[in-house]
């Protein structure tokens, strides 16, 4: 990928005072341009907050799509306030 990928991603639970690398597959990383969409995908994915984006998700109209989906289980307006 661009300027400052090294093929690596850093995890750090602060709970457990625990770190440790991962890599994510080239696919998913064209999928999700930029590291906004690639850092929501993570998250979402992550902490199971909706579902396994890699088979929804393909296009920012998409994320917008499952951003107000979080926002109504979790009974947020369209800014994300109760």
């Amino acid at each position: 990928m661009g300027n400052g990928y090294a093929g690596k991603f850093l995890q750090v639970d602060l709970t457990n005072g625990v770190c440790s690398d991962f890599s994510i597959e080239e696919e998913r990383l064209k999928k999700f341009i930029g590291g906004c969409s690639l850092a929501a995908s993570l998250y979402l994915e992550r902490f199971n907050l909706i579902v396994r984006l890699s088979a929804e998700v393909g296009s920012v109209r998409d994320m917008k799509r499952l951003r107000e989906k979080y926002y109504a289980i979790r009974g947020l307006n369209a800014d994300g306030i109760s």
